[in-house]
C-alpha cells in the first residue's frame, strides 16, 4: 500500500513537472539554434542538423526556411531581417498553451520581469504573445542588456494561438522569434 501511494506521488510530479521539462528544451533548442544563425549564419543552423526548406516562409520578414524533428515535434527556423536587424524565428506547430505558460514563467525568472503583454486575446481567439526588449534598443525596452545564451538580443517575442489568424501568419502553437542588437 505504502509503495503504490509513493509510486502513485511520484507518477503525478512527473505529469506536472513535464511541461516544463519540455519548455525548457524547448527554450534552450531555441537559445542554441538562433544563437548559431544570429551569430554565425544559416550555415550554423544547418550543422545543428536542421535542413533547409523550399518551403516559403510564413513570416512576412523571413528570407529562409529550415525544418528538423526532435522528440517527436517538428521544428521550424525562419532566418531573415526585420527593420535592418537579423532575426531567428523558432515555429512548432504542435506547442501547446502550457509550454507557452512554462517558457514565459522561464523568461520572465532569467530576465526578473515579465514581458510587455503584446495581446491576451484577439476577437475572443485565444492568443497569448508577450516581449521582452532591451532598453537601449527600443524606447520602451523592459530590460537591461537583453541576452538569451550571450547573444545581444533587441527583442524576445513569444506567441501562443490555438487557432489560425492573421497575428500569427495564420499558424497554430508556439512561436520564438529573437532579434539581434
Amino acid at each position: 500500500m505504502k509503495k503504490t501511494i509513493i509510486f502513485t506521488l511520484l507518477l503525478a510530479l512527473v505529469a506536472v513537472a513535464t511541461p516544463v521539462f519540455a519548455a525548457s528544451s524547448i527554450l534552450k533548442q531555441a537559445a542554441a539554434v538562433c544563437d548559431a544563425s544570429l551569430n554565425s549564419g544559416d550555415a550554423a543552423v544547418v550543422e545543428l542538423g536542421f535542413t533547409e526548406s523550399s518551403a516559403k516562409p510564413q513570416n512576412p520578414f523571413g528570407e529562409k526556411v529550415f525544418e528538423k524533428k526532435a522528440d517527436g515535434q517538428t521544428l521550424i527556423v525562419t532566418t531573415g531581417k526585420k527593420f535592418r536587424k537579423s532575426f531567428c524565428e523558432l515555429y512548432l506547430p504542435n506547442g501547446t498553451q502550457e509550454d507557452y505558460q512554462a517558457i514565459r514563467a522561464e523568461l520572465a525568472k532569467q530576465f526578473n520581469t515579465d514581458g510587455v503583454n503584446y495581446d491576451d486575446s484577439v476577437d475572443g481567439k485565444p492568443y497569448r504573445g508577450e516581449i521582452w526588449s532591451d532598453k537601449e534598443a527600443m524606447d520602451n525596452g523592459n530590460v537591461s542588456d537583453l541576452k538569451l545564451e550571450g547573444t545581444k538580443l533587441a527583442s524576445l517575442f513569444i506567441q501562443f494561438s490555438a487557432v489560425k489568424f492573421r497575428q500569427t501568419q495564420d499558424r497554430t502553437g508556439l512561436i520564438l522569434e529573437m532579434m539581434k542588437r
